[in-house]
């Protein structure tokens, strides 16, 4: 069975970049955020028990959640985000061990945001953090993601600290510098984690 290299970081930190290029390289990416996308499609008991819990007003035209809607209930209430939490996570854990379990190759990279704080780092042979300046991850959300300031901030005020993520860390990846740095620390990773899980 392959390694497990967790991968994580605070939101505009550029942990889907890393992803990325590690899966330019043909290393298996299994990404949280994507299995619960598929989970709260209509059709999923995941969805049914979404909407049962937060109500219609979740919902689309076209009979969706709405993620973004979504977002806005559970950013400002702990309670409900632990509720939504409950449903998603034990789905989500479970198709990330199957996938992870069916890969090939040395090592397989796991995308999980809050792989910290659900304690999921001690599933994991290494914990690899994505580390940035909250200046330069404020600017990504505002232009990529067309956030306000205020809501920017916000949100990063409520996610661990990048030193709070650092101490579970085994490897740190600084993205302060161009998608050129970025890649090529990406490839002495993988050759680290070759030689590290080549038996």
């Amino acid at each position: 069975m392959p390694a497990k290299i967790g991968l994580t970081g605070g939101i505009g930190s550029g942990k889907s970049t890393v992803a990325n290029f590690f899966s330019h390289i043909g290393v298996c990416v299994i990404d949280a955020d994507q299995i619960a996308h598929r989970l709260t499609r209509n059709g999923t008991r995941e969805f049914d028990l979404v909407v049962e819990y937060f109500g219609q007003q979740i919902l689309d035209k076209n009979g969706e959640i709405d993620r973004r809607i979504l977002g806005q209930i559970v950013f400002s209430d702990t309670a409900k985000r632990n509720h939504l939490e409950s449903i998603l996570h034990p789905a989500i854990r479970e198709e990330m061990r199957i996938k992870s379990q069916k890969a090939d190759g040395p090592y397989v990279v796991m995308e999980i945001p809050l792989l910290i704080e659900t304690g999921q780092y001690r599933e994991m042979d290494r914990v690899l953090v994505i580390t940035c300046p909250d200046n330069i991850r404020i600017k990504r959300l505002m232009s990529n993601r067309d956030m306000s300031l205020e809501k920017a901030t916000n949100i990063l005020n409520i996610q661990q600290t990048d030193a709070q993520r650092s101490r579970f860390a085994d490897d740190i990846l600084n993205n302060n510098a161009g998608l050129d740095v970025l890649e090529s620390r990406v490839l002495e990773l993988h050759q680290q984690y070759c030689e590290l899980f080549k038996s």
